[in-house]
């Protein structure tokens, strides 16, 4: 347990060292999918709660009991949802990411890419920090903690992330780097080639 701590501790102080450590031990792939289920877990509970108790408040009034039932019931599915979506986030973005690493001159399995992206969800500590803060403040000062926190931890993550597959791949952090931003561009692309062909259909 001590070590696990350590280790996350390491990557966001140290990161490449970090990261030499754990490829020089061989580790697998379930100590970082632990680590991302976990704080995914944490993420959506915070996130949730957040938006959770501002919506209880307002159908409260309206629904009586019912709306607090509602309320965690609606909870539980958003969790179970944001869970599910990020391990799926996870695979998608370890793929594409291997795929850059490899047309930048990368060297090995796309197992690495897998655990470096498992291993840097932890730099989102910061956003379930500052959420769990925003629970005892009001609506306006809550949202701004969530953006703050998502923020600086989607940065933190791609610092991270970056140097763990220059490590990984043997690439330089520039490269690194551009294999952990590209994916990013591509999944943010796919939603507009996917209204392309509506958009030209509209247009003839």
């Amino acid at each position: 347990m001590i070590d696990i701590l350590a280790d996350l501790g390491g990557l966001i102080v140290s990161p490449r060292q970090t990261f030499k450590i754990i490829f020089a031990e061989k580790r697998g792939l379930l100590q970082p999918a632990l680590i991302l289920l976990v704080m995914m877990t944490v993420l959506s509970l915070v996130t949730i709660a957040n938006v959770a108790i501002r919506f209880m408040g307002f159908v409260s009034p309206f629904m009586g009991g019912f709306g607090g039932v509602l309320s965690a019931f609606l909870g539980l599915i958003s969790v179970a949802g944001m869970v599910i979506g990020g391990a799926i986030l996870w695979l998608i973005l370890g793929l594409l990411t291997y795929v850059f690493a490899k047309i930048f001159g990368g060297k090995g399995d796309v197992e690495k890419a897998f655990i470096v992206l498992g291993y840097a969800t932890v730099s989102f500590f910061i956003y379930v920090i500052l959420g769990f803060i925003g629970l005892f403040t009001n609506f306006l000062i809550s949202i701004g903690l969530l953006i703050v926190g998502l923020l600086i931890s989607a940065i933190l993550w791609i610092i991270v992330a970056s140097v763990g597959v220059s490590e990984a791949y043997g690439i330089s952090l520039g490269r690194g780097l551009a294999s952990v931003i590209l994916p990013l561009i591509v999944l943010s692309l796919i939603p507009f080639l996917m209204t392309l062909p509506f958009m030209f259909m509209t247009w003839w």
